[in-house]
């Protein structure tokens, strides 16, 4: 299998020409205009092959499909020009060049490809298309992909303003300010227990006695409310809490310091872990995708065909293919041509064969 690139004008090496007689003696003398070129084209939608030339007879000059021999070239081998009318396709071409009374059949098969995959693989001047088109197998475009990157960046900022909004208002600089307002905002003041205390014991005590008798009251029980109340009850009515405990567990003061620098490393590290996983999007360079590219064609290896492609087969599949038609052992009875697996030990493809003495037919592998 040769390759062509697609609406391009070439001219390509035929042959070799062995006389008809033997199959072995080289023709270097054939009358050119006692040839006949046929040239067929798969058409890959399950209808009948195209007619590129139909038994053209052979001319040494002014036609568009010129036949002549290679100067200087002793082995039968032939030159033929082709137009780009004449490539202007993609897929397999069969080409047969006859002279029944003369030589055997010449056959040549060639595989027509885009301009693009043929610049990259057999010219090298060009490189394969690879443009981001699909993400998870569905077709993108340039909007759909900068609206997968806002989505991810409002996510993040959806993330940063939840998380931002279970901690408390009061957090600040590694510490919580604690009010207890609404507790002092209820407490007596000195003066009004003064002024409550004076009028109950004008309204309800009339004598000394009674007056001693409150008085050593009020000393028990104000030496019993002094021991039940913290030491931290002041004056002024207000109390000074510090937190001790959270979720049951007494805490130091460096304990709750570690809790709050834990809470603000975790945000820390989130967000640094949500801007990498962006930048990472987008880190791949041309250069990277070339290289990828290039190892896959260059150092990767891939095993034989397990099977002959189907007609709608992926371009690996068929050059895999390819490469076990050229590689692998063909064996050839009057009727069957056979293609074995590298071992041996089994068939790959099979091909139905006939030869009617004017035309040999090799037919689709299966």
């Amino acid at each position: 299998m040769r390759f062509l690139r697609t609406n391009t004008a070439v001219i390509i090496t035929v042959g070799p020409f062995y006389d008809k007689t033997d199959g072995v003696t080289i023709e270097t003398a054939l009358t050119i205009t006692n040839e006949r070129i046929t040239m067929t084209a798969d058409t890959d939608d399950g209808s009948a092959p195209t007619n590129v030339l139909d038994n053209v007879t052979g001319a040494t000059s002014g036609t568009s499909n010129d036949l002549n021999y290679i100067t200087g070239n002793d082995a039968g081998m032939m030159q033929l020009e082709l137009t780009a009318a004449n490539t202007n396709r993609l897929g397999r071409m069969f080409l047969s060049i006859t002279d029944a009374a003369n030589h055997v059949p010449v056959f040549h098969e060639f595989m027509v490809l885009p301009a693009m995959i043929y610049d990259a693989f057999i010219l090298g001047t060009d490189r394969l298309d690879t443009n981001v088109t699909h993400v998870a197998d569905t077709a993108q475009s340039a909007g759909d992909l900068k609206a997968l990157i806002d989505a991810v960046d409002n996510f993040v900022d959806t993330e940063i303003a939840d998380i931002q909004s279970r901690l408390p208002a009061a957090l600040v600089s590694g510490r919580m300010d604690a009010s207890v307002g609404a507790m002092a905002a209820n407490v007596m003041t000195a003066a009004a227990a003064a002024a409550d205390l004076t009028t109950e014991l004008q309204s309800g005590l009339a004598t000394a006695a009674a007056l001693d008798t409150v008085d050593n009251f009020l000393d028990t029980e104000i030496a019993d409310i002094q021991a039940r109340l913290p030491a931290a009850l002041t004056a002024d009515g207000n109390i000074k809490a510090d937190t001790l405990r959270v979720g049951g567990t007494l805490q130091s003061a460096g304990d709750l310091k570690a809790l709050i620098d834990a809470v603000d490393n975790f945000v820390d590290t989130e967000i640094a872990a949500i801007q990498a996983a962006i930048a990472a999007l987008n880190n791949l360079s041309a250069a990277q995708v070339n290289a990828e590219v290039v190892d896959a064609l260059a150092v990767d290896t891939y095993a034989e065909s397990a099977a002959v492609p189907a007609a709608t087969a992926s371009l690996a599949a068929k050059i895999q293919w390819l490469g076990t038609l050229a590689r692998n052992k063909i064996t050839q009875t009057s009727t069957t041509q056979l293609v074995r697996n590298d071992a041996d030990s089994g068939t790959i493809g099979t091909s139905t064969v006939s030869d009617d003495g004017t035309t040999f037919i090799r037919g689709e592998f299966s």
